[in-house]
């Protein structure tokens, strides 16, 4: 999820001023999965309910020009499996 500015700076505002923070670090949690694997350089694909994102990273950046987005996600994989499924048990 991608926050906007307003809304990011009223985060890092309350988290520094209400919650005595002394750093903050925006980042997309596929990101996080690369560096959790203890690697900097590698393909993230993040599956979401209709969708999925395909990034790159290469050494810590993101190659933001080489994103590519899907128009198939979670939801097509489920509606897809239902409807054999359905022709399996009408078949029957």
């Amino acid at each position: 999820m991608r926050v906007q500015s307003p809304a990011r700076e009223a985060m890092a505002d309350a988290l520094f001023t209400d919650h005595g923070a002394v750093a903050l670090w925006v980042v997309a949690s596929p990101l996080l999965a690369l560096f959790n694997s203890g690697r900097d350089t590698g393909v993230l694909v993040d599956v979401g309910y209709r969708n999925t994102h395909i990034t790159p990273v290469v050494d810590g950046y993101t190659l933001l020009k080489d994103v590519e987005r899907l128009e198939l996600g979670g939801k097509h994989v489920t509606d897809v499996i239902h409807e054999s499924m359905v022709s399996f048990v009408l078949s029957w």
